[in-house]
């Protein structure tokens, strides 16, 4: 009888030759791990909604809305702001998202860094939200911006890729250009940033696959992942 076992992508199994053939034995987690980033690469997406656009997730009382450009760009300012207080940050992360809905513009009257956490902090500890909840609410609210998870790369800085956020007018400006007719304050306010994103990836490539900037992500995430590994075994074996 055939085992119902999956075969393992070619991509994979070449990984993990290459590294055994290099005294490197993958450890059981990050054989799942690379697994997963693989499959990735080799899963097309097939154009699926997995929640309704737009929409927010409810959670103890609260809607959390996808992050609009204006939310997005004072997330990130207050995120900076607020370096090395943690539990500030998260406030204001979850903040944002609760001030993140079709045309809330509330957040521009918030700017100082002592507002940023008085208003967020404050807003935070009313929450009807236990500590052991708030884990599975990020990923949820991560997913709804969009996010896929991506592996950085073992050299690049910790702050490389954040972004200061600007004032939000280039991104205005492009989607405005690309997108003829709708108002600056609908790209604003009006639509996720990453549905915008998205948009203005599909309108400039209209590519295949294998051309997509999701899949040359999907594939340097694999790679920076396998990177990862071969380093963290230098570092035990103090080479």
């Amino acid at each position: 009888m055939q085992s119902p076992v999956p075969d393992i992508a070619p991509h994979l199994t070449a990984t993990l030759a290459a590294l055994r053939a290099d005294g490197i034995e993958p450890s059981d987690a990050e054989v799942v791990w690379l697994a997963r980033l693989r499959w990735v690469c080799d899963h097309p997406e097939d154009g699926s909604i997995p929640w309704v656009s737009g929409a927010p997730v409810q959670y103890g009382g609260v809607d959390f809305w996808p992050l609009h450009h204006l939310a997005e760009v004072w997330w990130m300012r207050a995120h900076k702001l607020l370096a090395g207080k943690e539990t500030a940050q998260l406030a204001a992360y979850l903040f944002a998202h609760a001030c993140s809905g079709v045309g809330d513009v509330s957040l521009r009257r918030i700017t100082s860094s002592a507002d940023i956490e008085r208003a967020a902090v404050e807003w935070f500890d009313s929450l009807p939200i236990h500590e052991r909840e708030i884990d599975p609410l990020m990923f949820r609210i991560m997913e709804i911006d969009g996010d896929r998870q991506t592996v950085p790369a073992p050299c690049k800085k910790a702050n490389d890729d954040q972004d200061n956020g600007g004032d939000g007018t280039t991104f205005v400006a492009i989607m405005s250009k690309a997108f003829p007719g709708m108002s600056s304050e609908y790209w604003l306010t009006g639509v996720a940033a990453s549905s915008a994103r998205k948009m203005l990836i599909e309108q400039a490539s209209k590519s295949t696959w294998a051309n997509s900037p999701t899949f040359h992500s999907a594939v340097e995430s694999y790679l920076n992942a396998v990177q990862w590994i071969r380093i963290s075994r230098k570092e035990t074996d103090g080479s």
